[in-house]
């Protein structure tokens, strides 16, 4: 009896403590998390210390730089210098691969480059306001555009290697469709309707 007793003792006593650790840890004060950081810059590091993302201050505006893991550019966010917002993508070679910004007069480009740096699309806002996209060959020479006319009307020009326009298709000024067709020398050889 007397090893029940002690038994029951041990168990009461261990159960006491457990419970009394329980009530003490509960009244645990709150983390509190402050409303607001500043700083002048701003870096998110891996575990091996490698900046993975900066926020700083870039021409008197905000700016944000992502990384790989090798420390190189992925993705930059930042005024351009007509004071717009820009993002800005890179390749694994670094170079740019595309480019988002707004114009002077208020609209949005989007750049696309190919793997040699070389502009290969364009797409913005005409001088009417209206939208463009031109697509230029590797050399860096325009083969496609297409966009509105002064009349508001869709209009698409293909030009050959030498960016000498080659056909043209779109809507006249009586809102008609034409088409229009040029040798290498730039001499009009169809025309339809004539």
């Amino acid at each position: 009896m007397e090893k029940s007793l002690r038994f029951y003792r041990s168990i009461f006593l261990i159960s006491s403590v457990v419970i009394a650790f329980l009530v003490i840890s509960s009244f645990k004060e709150k983390q509190t998390v402050p409303d607001k950081l500043q700083a002048k810059s701003f870096e998110v590091v891996d575990d091996y210390g490698n900046v993975l993302v900066r926020l700083s201050d870039y021409k008197n505006a905000g700016c944000m730089t992502t990384y790989n893991e090798r420390g190189k550019e992925l993705v930059d966010i930042l005024k351009n210098d007509d004071g717009n917002g820009a993002v800005v993508g890179f390749n694994s070679a670094e170079a740019i691969a595309y480019r988002l910004t707004g114009t002077t007069s208020g609209g949005g480009v989007l750049d696309i480059y190919n793997a040699n740096g070389k502009e290969v699309v364009y797409a913005g806002p005409t001088k009417s306001d209206g939208g463009l996209i031109t697509i230029y060959n590797s050399s860096g020479n325009q083969i496609v555009t297409t966009g509105q006319t002064t009349e508001q009307n869709g209009v698409i020009n293909i030009y050959n290697s030498n960016s000498n326009r080659i056909n043209a298709m779109g809507g006249d000024a009586d809102n008609n469709g034409v088409f229009n067709g040029w040798n290498n020398s730039g001499t009009k050889t169809v025309q339809l309707p004539q």
